[in-house]
């Protein structure tokens, strides 16, 4: 099915997926296409008229978001999202942040075992996470979160160190598990 995909569906498909600026490089190297083939895609999908995304670009990050167009009926959305609670997925997922503290959407899903993207975004806007560093994009509290809860910083938390140290034990059982 792939093969017979074009490398502008191609393109899109790995944007949409990832949800997050991508280098182009990776995506030349990871399509095994030169990099004005690429540009030639990209420059595709944005001049389309017929869809509700685009491209949004730097030098050397590509990320496919909705058009301007959409930006009422999307905040119409966020708004009602901000009303609803935050559920048991958004606390499972809020709890990794704060134990982990810089973590990625590929961790986060791993120790979930679901994936996370709905969940991450709801929790960013609400304002209770952030993005930080890129390649991969890692999670971290807000300050907000913090103030909202009390405490001066998420090392201050009840058990903190204990739940740390259980994780790191965890992992390094799922680690060794891996090799074996």
């Amino acid at each position: 099915m792939s093969e017979s995909l074009s490398l502008t569906q191609k393109i899109e498909s790995l944007l949409f997926t990832k949800g997050e600026p991508v280098e182009k490089s990776f995506l030349a190297e990871f399509l095994s296409c030169s990099e004005d083939n690429l540009e030639e895609s990209l420059n595709i999908i944005k001049n389309r008229n017929d869809t509700v995304t685009t491209i949004v670009e730097s030098d050397r990050e590509v990320q496919l978001v909705l058009k301007a167009d959409f930006s009422s009926l999307t905040m119409r959305l966020h708004e009602q999202e901000e009303k609803q609670s935050i559920g048991a997925a958004g606390a499972e997922v809020l709890a990794i942040i704060i134990y982990r503290d810089k973590v990625s959407k590929a961790d986060i899903d791993h120790i979930r075992g679901v994936n996370s993207s709905h969940t991450l975004r709801h929790l960013l806007i609400r304002g209770l996470i952030e993005k930080t560093g890129s390649n991969p994009t890692q999670y971290r509290v807000t300050t907000e979160l913090l103030t909202h809860m009390g405490v001066e910083s998420r090392t201050k938390l009840p058990l903190f160190q204990s739940i740390v140290d259980k994780l790191d034990e965890k992992e390094e059982q799922s680690h060794g598990n891996a090799q074996t």
